[in-house]
C-alpha cells in the first residue's frame, strides 16, 4: 500500500522539496577529498531535539551515522539548542571502497575507512554553504542557495537493495 504517490523528478532537490514542503530548506553541497556532499537543511529557528527529522544517505542508501550527524550539528555551532538538529536530508556519496555497510544486519549503519576525513569534509562543506547563505541574508538579498556546480546526480542511479528491514534507499521517497 503506497502511502503517498509522487511525480518524477529530474533533480534531487526537487524530490527532497516535494517530500519535505515545509519548513523551507537550504541546499548546501560541494566536493572535498573524494567526497560529494548535497544537503537540503531548515534554517536553525526550525531545529527539534533528536535526528528524527534528519535523514542520513549514503551513496543512496538510507543509514544512521554518528559521526556524520555530529558534523552537521556542528557546522550550525552556537546556532542550534543543545541536541536539536535542522530537519532535512544529507546526501554524501565516495568510493564504495572507502565504507562498509556490512556492519549492521540491516544495513542501516556504515563504518567509513577515515571517519575523521568524512566528518572533517562534512563539517567543512556545510559550514561554507550556512557561510554563504548566512552572507547572503545578511547583505539585504534574497538568499539564492548555493547549489553544487554539476547537474550530474550525486547519488547512484540504480536502486540499492532492499535490505531485509524493508529500509533501502529505493523505499525512500527522496532517492
Amino acid at each position: 500500500r503506497a502511502l503517498r504517490r509522487f511525480l518524477p523528478c529530474a533533480r534531487i532537490g526537487d524530490r527532497v522539496r516535494a517530500v519535505l514542503p515545509e519548513p523551507p530548506l537550504l541546499e548546501l553541497g560541494g566536493n572535498l577529498e573524494g567526497l560529494s556532499v548535497l544537503a537540503f537543511l531548515a534554517a536553525p529557528e526550525h531545529a527539534r531535539p533528536g535526528v528524527r527529522n534528519l535523514e542520513l544517505l549514503v551513496n543512496g542508501r538510507r543509514v544512521n551515522d554518528r559521526a556524520v550527524v555530529a558534523a552537521v550539528a556542528a557546522s550550525f555551532e552556537g546556532m542550534l539548542p543543545h541536541g536539536a538538529l535542522p530537519p532535512g536530508v544529507v546526501y554524501l556519496t565516495l568510493d564504495p571502497s572507502a565504507v562498509d555497510v556490512n556492519v549492521h544486519p540491516r544495513k542501516e549503519e556504515v563504518r567509513f575507512a577515515n571517519p575523521r576525513q568524512i566528518y572533517s569534509s562534512v563539517l567543512r562543506i556545510l559550514r561554507d554553504g550556512l557561510a554563504r547563505a548566512r552572507g547572503a541574508t545578511s547583505a539585504g538579498s534574497p538568499v539564492a542557495p548555493p547549489t553544487v556546480a554539476s547537474e550530474t546526480p550525486l547519488v547512484a542511479a540504480s536502486p540499492a537493495s532492499p535490505s531485509p528491514g524493508g529500509t533501502a534507499a529505493a523505499r525512500l521517497p527522496w532517492s
